[in-house]
């Protein structure tokens, strides 16, 4: 957006410019550090990849919070150490081999797709040598295909699939405090849990009552 109000004295954006590529994909690079905050600090993902990388802390024993500042800061600067280094792998990359490799969308999709298929099977059976992990990558597969068709979110899966184990056992703890009583997410001595638990609740009926709000409105006017 930016891009196009400082461009538009020319008049040539939003005619095949380059900069209507250049702009996005500059401001999405930054997006991958500032994603790490949340991931790092509060085990809470910022984006679909930071979700993938969470559940590889978790794989390896890691907790994200206080500790990764604390008794395993040296990780924590060895992840920040890889993201500079990657940014300059990134344009040497960029200026090697990237107009070389962009033949490669040019190859027919029905050829790329079976060999995706194949290396994800033998990566998943390769792991645990257990084929039912191999079934599931079909069965996630076809699960994946049917919410791309009828427009559900890939990366919310995602995210519920790596943040489901870390919610629940939170759950837990506070009911554990509670003694058993689910009051202590709505008690009005409470507000911070209130109002997250209103809020949830708002964001899961909101899709639904949305539209009969606003034509309520329309009708008003």
């Amino acid at each position: 957006a930016e891009e196009a109000r400082s461009s538009a004295a020319d008049g040539i954006f939003g005619e095949g410019d380059p900069r209507g590529i250049i702009a996005p994909e500059g401001a999405n690079n930054p997006t991958v550090s500032g994603s790490l905050v949340p991931t790092l600090s509060f085990g809470i993902p910022g984006s679909g990849s930071t979700a993938v990388l969470l559940g590889g802390i978790l794989m390896h024993g890691l907790q994200p919070g206080p500790q990764l500042f604390g008794e395993q800061l040296h990780i924590t600067y060895a992840m920040f150490v890889s993201v500079f280094l990657g940014n300059i792998l990134i344009l040497a990359v960029g200026y090697s081999i990237i107009p070389y490799a962009s033949a490669i969308t040019k190859i027919d999709t029905d050829i790329i797709i079976p060999m995706v298929i194949v290396l994800s099977f033998i990566g998943a059976f390769s792991l645990n040598r257990n084929w039912f992990d191999a079934f599931g990558v079909l069965a996630l597969g076809i699960l994946g295909y049917y919410m791309v068709k009828y427009n559900y979110s890939v990366i919310a899966f995602v995210l519920g699939i790596v943040l489901g184990p870390i919610a629940e056992e939170n759950f837990f703890r506070s009911l554990q405090l509670s003694g058993g009583e689910y009051t202590i997410f709505v008690s009005p001595s409470r507000p911070l849990s209130l109002s997250i638990s209103i809020l949830i609740i708002v964001v899961l009926i909101g899709p639904f009552v949305g539209p009969y709000v606003r034509d309520a409105i329309d009708n008003l006017r």
